[in-house]
């Protein structure tokens, strides 16, 4: 058998059994070979303990349930698993298809560990501090530790449009 071969119903079940529940706890597997199916593959880990077991998704396990392969199957090998950044703090999963957001399109830096909502969020914030400052000059002063935590976050992601061109400071002026 192969780590990333399909899981039969069973597999499936007991999987989305575990995800559901996040660590399982049971006092005796109802399907023993169907757990050590899915523990041979990488997909969860069990602990046997005075009281039964112990059953939790690992990484493989999570992307399994996401993606509906395993993330070691060659069919896929653009897909793995994003390893730990220098942080220690896992960089974002990204399945390659651009994110829609105010009209446009993005997708992550390399390695970024900023999810789409954090963003969203970053995005909302620096158009509505820039925005208030052609009526108001002094609200970036005054929101300048909001504004700049917003930038240092919207700096994570890039547009994601073909062809798209970032303009630098010299081609906006002009």
């Amino acid at each position: 058998m192969k780590r990333w071969a399909a899981l039969n119903s069973r597999q499936h079940t007991l999987l989305n059994q575990i995800s559901e529940a996040a660590t399982m706890v049971v006092p005796e597997v109802a399907h023993p070979r169907t757990m050590s199916a899915l523990r041979d593959r990488g997909l969860i880990k069990s602990q046997r303990t005075a009281t039964g077991w112990s059953i939790w998704l690992t990484e493989p396990g999570r992307f399994y349930r996401d993606h509906g392969y395993h993330p070691d199957h060659p069919a896929y090998r653009g897909h793995r698993l994003p390893a730990k950044s220098a942080d220690g703090s896992k960089p974002v999963a990204w399945d390659g298809k651009p994110l829609e957001h105010d009209g446009m399109l993005w997708k992550p830096g390399p390695g970024t560990t900023v999810t789409f909502d954090e963003f969203v969020v970053a995005h909302t914030t620096v158009v509505e501090i820039l925005g208030h400052t052609t009526w108001n000059p002094w609200i970036r002063e005054e929101r300048e530790p909001e504004f700049r935590a917003a930038v240092k976050v919207f700096g994570h992601w890039h547009r994601a449009e073909p062809g798209f061109h970032q303009w630098n400071v010299e081609e906006t002026i002009a």
